[in-house]
């Protein structure tokens, strides 16, 4: 029956992706009936030893592109597994395999048939679509992907006047782990050994590139001496850094042979190099240590500093959350900014608006008090300082009146700035998250005055989300999610984001979201909650940095680096439940296990607001649902925010009876 289907077209083939393999054994995520997946591994395991493990694996198959006919397990023809093809797999439900291999090394040329193959991807090296794919080689006469969920293919043909059709409107994006079946004009070779995606004849790729060094702890702000190590994926790899400003190479920098102390400011470059291979490029790490301010300023100096800094930030607090500032706070505030002012975005000009006048809607909370424990200053140039805070805000509900106090520390929270205001590193996946470190200033006058931090974007952030779905016809679904997003200023539009480093082959485009001012990009992986999957096999792990460039229309360019400084140990979405009665819905969830617990965030599709809980022991709520129309479709997002911009928690959607 199975043949019989492939040779009507192949068009109720069944295909479901294998969730990538960051080890030397790979997941692979099976649901009932047909999948169709490549190996990213060099699988040691048979296609016998495999089902063997896994009863529930009813056969397997490979495409025989010249004979255009199928081999399977059962029949005995097929013995043997290879990365670089792709491959059926026929499950009686739905579950997860461990396929056991060794780590993948060059895959060589794939060579291809005129007609329909079915091809794998063990690699892919670059962010592609299917129209990409197509655009670049026209010997593709057309791809398809299947969609599970929809029990369709997505077809992208090439029509007879050569034209590319979406026929679905959909442009699938290529992955490593998926099998697609493709239709040639001609036979043609296929090679991603590289970091590119070749067709065409007797192919010579580039060299593989040696992975980028990584260096402990990550750039940004520090109050004592430092000892960075830095380590390279690429085994066998040398590694040469500098300290100069000067890119390093096999001629130019130190050989690395150990730790490196940083006791005072400045920048490490690192790049790794080996025989066989294409240098890595090269990264950049800024450590920003604290200055001993009396060895530069008076006594007088250092306190008038931080005083500029501690009460402009005491006024702002105030109006950024929505109080209006009294006559002589604008005045005061006005002789605070540094003409030159830039804060997010936001110039002195729009900062005295900003703060002047009482927002339609205010935050939740209001400012009651601001309370400084340590303020070190960082050195960046002439009389230019970085003025670091720690200390506690007592915020104010403004609903219930209740009264929080909060701790904060810029130092670990903020980034590192260097003195051109071009290059910021952030020691977390947000920038800034919390009061902001403020470069403060004595001009000629002989005031210090504050001149913000010197970003142009409003906002830059990445968020790693655990979540999975706990609604009726959920089908156990999890989902882990990596958003990388950029919010534009009014004052600064954007002309392009790219973000590269971190587990991000090449480099990545973000997207302007259409109509409004975010910049932004969604990666995830789906996965069976039922059979406990390994949530670690999430591509985002400690230590990786990410490198946001933001071009702006006006010709500037500034980079934020930012880092995952940490990934809970056995991270995984949240359990709760959800009961409706009526009108009302009630929602509980676990006790959030894990470190650096921020606050809940409960979302619902009704408001479209978000309500935060910041004590740990909150784990329960109501949402009245009066007000939405019966038959309607209702969504709530639960979540845990930790601190580093992880989310755990879970989602559900519900229909108004």
């Amino acid at each position: 029956m199975f043949k019989r289907l492939i040779a009507i077209f192949i068009l109720t083939l069944t295909l479901v992706s294998a969730s990538p393999a960051f080890a030397a054994d790979q997941t692979i995520a099976l649901r009932a009936g047909f999948n169709f997946i490549s190996f990213t591994v060099a699988p040691t395991a048979t296609p016998a030893s495999l089902k063997q493990l896994n009863p529930g694996i009813d056969d397997i198959y490979y495409f025989n592109a010249s004979a255009g006919s199928f081999v399977s397990l059962s029949e005995g023809a097929l013995t043997t597994f290879a990365a670089g093809k792709g491959y059926i797999f026929k499950a009686a439900s739905q579950f997860s395999v461990m396929a056991a291999g060794n780590e993948l090394g060059a895959v060589g040329n794939i060579n291809l048939k005129t007609g329909f193959n079915l091809v794998g991807f063990s690699k892919m090296p670059e962010t592609k679509t299917g129209n990409a794919l197509m655009t670049s080689y026209e010997a593709i006469r057309g791809i398809y992907k299947w969609i599970p969920a929809s029990g369709s293919f997505i077809q992208i043909i090439r029509n007879s006047s050569g034209a590319i059709e979406q026929v679905d409107g959909v442009d699938p994006q290529m992955k490593a782990g998926e099998a697609y079946f493709m239709n040639f004009t001609s036979e043609i070779q296929l090679n991603y050994d590289s970091d590119k995606v070749l067709f065409g004849t007797n192919i010579i790729p580039a060299a593989q590139k040696a992975a980028v060094p990584v260096m402990t702890p990550s750039a940004g702000l520090y109050t004592a001496a430092q000892t960075v190590q830095i380590t390279c994926a690429t085994t066998g790899a040398s590694i040469y850094y500098t300290t100069d400003g000067s890119t390093p190479s096999a001629t130019v920098g130190t050989l690395y042979s150990g730790a490196i102390t940083v006791s005072s400011t400045k920048t490490i470059k690192a790049v790794a190099i080996k025989s066989g291979y294409t240098d890595s490029d090269a990264v950049n790490a800024y450590y920003m240590i604290s200055t001993n301010a009396g060895e530069v300023l008076s006594s007088v100096d250092i306190t008038a500093a931080q005083t500029a800094a501690k009460r402009f930030m005491e006024i702002y607090g105030k109006g950024s959350m929505g109080d209006a500032l009294t006559a002589t706070e604008i005045t005061e505030l006005k002789a605070l900014a540094a003409t030159d002012f830039m804060l997010n975005g936001i110039n002195r000009d729009t900062l005295i608006q900003y703060t002047s006048e009482a927002p339609s809607s205010p935050e939740a909370e209001q400012l009651v008090s601001f309370q400084i424990t340590s303020q070190p200053l960082y050195y960046m140039s002439s009389m230019n300082f970085l003025a670091g805070m720690a200390g506690t805000m007592t915020v104010r509900n403004r609903t219930t009146g209740a009264l929080t106090t909060r701790a904060f520390d810029t130092i670990s929270q903020g980034c590192a700035i260097t003195s051109d205001y071009k290059n910021y590193y952030s020691r977390s996946l947000e920038f800034e998250d919390g009061p902001p470190n403020l470069i403060v200033r004595k001009e000629a006058d002989g005031k210090w005055r504050v001149a913000g931090n010197g970003v142009k974007a409003e906002e830059i952030y990445m968020t790693a989300q655990y979540q999975k779905d706990i609604g009726a016809s959920s089908n156990n679904t999890g989902y882990a999610r990596l958003w990388f997003s950029v919010n534009e200023s009014s004052s600064f539009p954007i002309q392009s984001v790219s973000v590269s480093g971190g587990y991000v082959t090449g480099t990545l485009q973000l997207e302007k979201a259409q109509g409004g001012t975010e910049w932004r990009y969604k990666q995830g992986n789906t996965y069976d909650v039922a059979t406990n999957p390994d949530w670690s096999l999430y591509p985002v792990k400690a230590g990786q940095q990410f490198t946001f460039t933001v071009n702006y229309t006006d010709g500037s360019q500034q980079t934020f680096v930012l880092n995952v400084s940490t990934i809970p140990a056995g991270i995984r979405p949240l359990d709760g439940t959800v009961t409706v009665s009526g009108n009302t819905v009630t929602l509980t969830w676990e006790k959030c296990p894990f470190a650096d617990f921020k606050n809940y965030e409960f979302w619902n599709s009704i408001s479209g607001n978000s309500q935060e809980f910041s004590d740990i022991n909150t784990v329960s709520t109501t949402l009245d649902i009066s007000g939405a129309s019966p038959g309607s479709q209702i969504y709530i997002n639960v979540y845990a925010k930790l601190n580093g911009a992880i989310q755990t928690g879970y989602f559900v959607s519900i229909i108004k009876q």
